[in-house]
């Protein structure tokens, strides 16, 4: 999705790969610019941004998270290639949303954002994102995350966590 204007992303996923090779734009696993509410969903979705000139903001799940924006009990688990000059995070490119509300966020250390101060490009250490290793992820499902929603299993979605009323195929 491009934009999460004021909407409501729920129980929702995104796949497959995304390159971004625009100067000055936005790009998420699952949302470029958010500045509503996103619970309950995954991007394992490899996002690869060439050399770009500018600032283009970059994130596993959400490039931008707006002063409204919400994320909660979501995660990011694809590959990252970042050749930009752009911001990046293991979940939001740039956070510039009310703190507190970002909660039980979680990126995947092992697949291009290793730091894990680097939930958020421009926030080290943003308060309610994660970073997890695969085995983590694979392991069990994070915390904050409702086992009535949400299940693991190492024979569904590679072994990440997966949403039980909406199994990826």
């Amino acid at each position: 999705m491009g934009v999460n204007d004021a909407g409501t992303i729920s129980s929702s996923y995104a796949l497959g790969s995304i390159a971004l090779h625009k100067t000055g734009s936005d790009a998420g696993g699952l949302v470029g610019y958010n500045d509503g509410l996103i619970e309950n969903s995954f991007a394992r979705t490899r996002v690869i941004a060439g050399k770009q000139e500018g600032q283009s903001l970059f994130g596993g799940l959400v490039g931008e998270n707006h002063t409204h924006g919400q994320i909660t009990s979501s995660y990011a688990a694809g590959e990252m290639k970042i050749k930009s000059a752009g911001r990046a995070g293991g979940v939001i490119g740039q956070d510039d949303s009310v703190a507190g509300n970002v909660q039980h966020a979680y990126w995947n250390l092992d697949l291009g954002i290793s730091n894990p101060s680097q939930g958020a490009g421009n926030i080290p250490n943003d308060p309610g994102i994660t970073g997890l290793t695969t085995t983590q992820f694979q392991s069990k499902l994070p915390k904050g995350f409702d086992p009535k929603i949400w299940g693991s299993d190492p024979k569904i979605n590679n072994g990440y966590p997966y949403l039980l009323a909406n199994p990826p195929r």
